[in-house]
């Protein structure tokens, strides 16, 4: 069953709302990728996925930054923590199991929903405090001290995608209020 949208998610900024709304989007493919038992599309959406994974934790790693708070989550686990889950599937080889894909997908899930309500909402009362659209990226020019290299290598590399992944996120995100 796809994970869906609703505004009960919003921590109050654009930039990681339409970040997550992405990631929902990714995970909601690979669920469907999984019943075409397509292996080379699988493992290019979860290598999608952890691609769009870090650069979301960079910019949210940033914004807390200038909200004033500190992440109390670890990102670089998680990035891992799904790269082994991916490892597992791909040594299964071609004879996936029911209980595997259901359990792989079970697990995405969970790691995106524990993201977005538990360990984001601690955060939301401080992304209160900036602007609604704020972006730091747009805010200072790339060479500014205040943003880290990591931001700004993945801003660089990943500027086509940031800006084209609203005009995708618009077209296939179902706003429809099902969980809350």
């Amino acid at each position: 069953m796809p994970i869906m949208w609703t505004e009960h998610l919003s921590v109050k900024s654009d930039v990681i709302d339409k970040d997550h709304q992405y990631l929902i989007r990714i995970v909601n493919e690979i669920e469907q990728i999984i019943s075409t038992r397509s292996h080379a599309d699988l493992f290019e959406a979860v290598d999608s996925l952890i691609e769009f994974t870090e650069l979301h934790f960079a910019r949210e790693e940033e914004i807390s930054l200038f909200a004033g708070c500190h992440l109390h989550h670890s990102h670089i686990p998680q990035i891992n923590h799904i790269n082994t889950r991916k490892q597992m599937l791909m040594e299964i080889g071609d004879d996936w199991s029911k209980d595997a894909v259901d359990s792989f997908v079970i697990f995405l899930m969970d790691w995106l929903a524990v993201h977005i309500i538990i360990e984001d909402m601690q955060m939301k009362p401080a992304f209160e405090k900036l602007p609604l659209d704020f972006n730091p990226i747009q805010l200072l020019p790339l060479k500014d001290s205040k943003i880290s290299s990591p931001l700004k290598a993945l801003a660089r590399k990943n500027n086509e995608v940031v800006m084209s992944s609203e005009d995708r996120m618009s077209d296939s995100i179902n706003l429809a209020p099902t969980f809350a």
